[in-house]
């Protein structure tokens, strides 16, 4: 396995899979036609739900419905969506003062076993630090 981390977080995954730092995500690469994408953000205090449903609050409107999830060290919510020709899934997941926004989109033939591995992968997303107020 692969391993990647952020200065918050870290996350494993499949050693064929390949993956880069942009100054704004990590960008992980499973197959091609699809992406799993990762944005950290902090904030003094804790995030909480209603943090998270604040930065999701345009597309939470849209869907129908959500679900919670603990995404290995984070937990948070998950809804996916289809968007033209392909499969979306978006997590909001925090622990302490970090929270992650993860995107998985791929093309909708694979959706479907695609999720699952994106799910597994992300179970094993570790937090590394927390940060604190100043």
């Amino acid at each position: 396995m692969s391993r990647i981390a952020g200065d918050l977080w870290e996350i494993s995954f499949p050693d064929q899979w390949q993956h880069w730092q942009d100054p704004e995500c990590y960008t992980i690469i499973p197959a091609p036609e699809s992406a799993l994408q990762i944005t950290a953000a902090t904030k003094d205090g804790a995030v909480t739900i209603e943090d998270m449903e604040e930065f999701a609050k345009e597309r939470l409107s849209q869907i129908q419905s959500r679900e919670d999830v603990l995404t290995g060290d984070f937990s948070g919510f998950t809804y996916s969506y289809y968007d033209g020709k392909f499969f979306r899934r978006e997590w909001y997941v925090a622990r302490g003062s970090v929270m992650l926004f993860v995107t998985y989109t791929c093309e909708h033939g694979i959706a479907e076993p695609a999720d699952e591995a994106m799910i597994d992968v992300l179970n094993t997303l570790k937090i590394v630090r927390s940060v604190t107020a100043s």
